[in-house]
């Protein structure tokens, strides 16, 4: 069974600018939900929910009736539902926490480590914990508000334990304490992975013959952060966010990472990487062996491609949603992969990082044939550097298969289905409920394959639906963190900053 543990969230809020689309409680998609009828801001998808969230929202509840104009971001709104909660006792609360392991730490919040020397010596943390201190207490009135010794340690182990609770897309739609899963150290090439049903984290191992439940369940590591990327950026972002130096058998493999940053081969018959002699500047295509004395103009590129990307992603959240946003992001996307595609690999991580971009764009502008090209072609790539069970892999296949199916191309869309499903019952668990909506998707390509001349009705207005779900998203950028459209971005599970 390769779901291994699952926790319900100690404390967790939705991101604002995902508010009326998720329920507040569960965390799943609820469309026109019911509206708290006293603050008009939290919405749910049913009574039962709003029931059940009462208890943390309350208090919340009024600090944004004084202020519904002027609502703090979702790190804000954590920080303040932690602040009552611990007031409250709930310093003592035992985790929603379920494991065949017996073999594992019980955690409590006061448990969680904050880093809180290393913290502060930081101007950058030092800054955020400044504004998100201005924020709360403007937010809460300064009610029941520690003095800030006491802010400082709740703020450190929200910021070094956050998970970013994900969606079926793999975007970050809110953020959530876990306090047993917490405990999981990292590794970039790690065999386990977090996934989310709504707000409850499900930790399933990739690598069925790893699952041993008289073993210690601290033995399995998760990814904090995207593998696809340069090892010396994934190292130094692990060291400002958890402060350690990670030296997993991915950092230590120098061949993967030249690859990561390799260039095309001159030769268009040659599918080798030219990988780069930092001593000599050169380098040779480890194909054809043909030399090259000069690598400055991809070298130069990358490191330009690094700092547009990073801008790229920034843009994401603020105007995907608005169309004439999404075609200036689109172009200047696009302008920057032609660039790259010039002179990089196709297996360099900054033009598969560009790339994801470029269909992010194209999907929202429903340039799907592109948008199709584009996710086909990122595959071999997300294969070639994450576990062949990996949910990235299963929410391409997903996005693919969807692009087929809006093309009539039954049997590709359903080979692209049958490969998520398949790779799903790793990477999601045989119960999710993503996987349940991909066997739907499977059974209307059987329809239509046995049936050539059949036109949709109303029969599969339910598959049109989730199709349609699965096709539209958000996306973002923060800290244990995974995101795309109906493909999935560079994220892993940890990042708590969201507006």
């Amino acid at each position: 069974m390769p779901t291994i543990a699952e926790e319900w969230p100690w404390a967790h809020v939705v991101h604002n600018s995902c508010r009326r689309d998720y329920c507040h409680y569960c965390m799943r998609r609820c469309g026109y939900g019911l509206e708290c009828g006293c603050c008009e801001f939290a919405v749910y998808c049913n009574a039962a929910c709003q029931a059940k969230a009462w208890e943390m929202h309350r208090p919340e509840c009024v600090f944004i009736t004084r202020c519904p104009n002027n609502v703090p971001c979702s790190m804000v709104r954590l920080f303040s539902r932690v602040v009552i909660k611990l007031g409250s006792g709930g310093e003592d609360e035992e985790p929603r926490f379920r494991t065949n392991y017996t073999n594992y730490e019980k955690r409590l919040f006061r448990n969680l480590m904050s880093h809180q020397t290393r913290l502060f010596v930081e101007s950058k943390r030092i800054r955020e914990f400044a504004e998100c201190c201005y924020g709360l207490r403007t937010f809460m009135h300064n009610e029941s508000v520690p003095f800030s010794t006491g802010l400082m340690e709740i703020f450190g182990k929200i910021v070094v334990n956050a998970f970013s609770i994900l969606n079926d897309d793999l975007n970050s739609i809110g953020i959530g304490i876990y306090l047993n899963l917490s405990q999981l150290d990292h590794a970039c090439d790690a065999e386990n992975v977090v996934m989310f049903d709504g707000a409850r984290a499900l930790l399933n191992c990739l690598n069925p013959d790893l699952v041993d439940p008289s073993g210690d369940l601290r033995s399995h590591t998760i990814s904090y952060d995207s593998v696809i990327c340069e090892t010396e950026s994934r190292r130094r972002s692990l060291q400002s966010r958890y402060y350690f130096t990670c030296r997993c058998r991915r950092c230590l493999d120098l061949n993967m990472d030249a690859i990561g940053m390799s260039s095309k081969c001159a030769d268009p018959n040659c599918n080798g990487h030219v990988l780069l002699d930092i001593e000599t500047g050169g380098g040779k295509c480890d194909g054809c062996s043909k030399a090259v004395d000069d690598l400055w103009a991809s070298t130069n590129l990358m490191l330009k491609v690094e700092k547009e990307n990073d801008a790229l992603e920034e843009r994401i959240p603020a105007e995907m949603n608005i169309l004439s946003c999404s075609q200036d992001y689109y172009n200047t996307a696009a302008r920057l992969l032609k660039q790259e595609e010039a002179l990089l690999h196709p297996y360099n991580v900054h033009l598969i990082r560009t790339k994801f971009f470029v269909a992010h764009a194209a999907m929202e502008l429903s340039r799907f044939d592109e948008a199709l090209k584009l996710y086909e072609e990122l595959l071999p790539c997300l294969k070639f550097y994450v576990h062949k069970n990996h949910p990235t892999i299963a929410v391409n296949d997903i996005g693919v298969g969807s692009l087929l199916r809006r093309k009539k191309k039954w049997l590709e869309a359903k080979e692209r289905f049958a490969e998520a499903f398949a790779i799903m019952e790793h990477s999601h668990g045989v119960t999710h409920p993503l996987r349940h909506t991909v066997m739907q998707f499977i059974r209307n390509c059987d329809r239509h394959l046995a049936n050539p001349d059949e036109t949709d009705s109303g029969d599969n207005s339910s598959d049109e639906a989730n199709e349609s779900a699965s096709l539209s998203s958000t996306s973002s950028k923060d800290d244990k963190e995974q995101s795309s459209t109906s493909c999935p971005s560079m994220k892993t599970p940890k990042e708590p900053y969201e507006n």
